[in-house]
């Protein structure tokens, strides 16, 4: 989660790669795999690459200003 009221819900793939299950008020869309290597709180989210419909979409930076306010292992 990141301000402001923004969360995404992901399932790990392997090798750095995640796919996006759920999002709010953010551009990533469910479906779409991204590959990053660290989440942390209070920093800004790093996406190396997103590939959305089999297309590279690029890198993707998110919770800029103030960081990641919060991160939930669901297991």
């Amino acid at each position: 989660r990141y301000d402001p009221d923004r969360s995404l819900l992901m399932t790990y793939l392997g090798a750095s790669e995640f796919m996006i299950n759920e999002s709010r008020n953010i551009k990533l869309r469910k479906g779409d795999r991204i590959k990053m290597t660290h989440l942390v709180v209070g920093q800004e989210m790093l996406v190396s690459n997103v590939v959305r419909d089999g297309n590279s979409l690029g890198g993707y930076r998110a919770a800029k200003d103030g960081g990641l306010t919060s991160i939930e292992l669901i297991v």
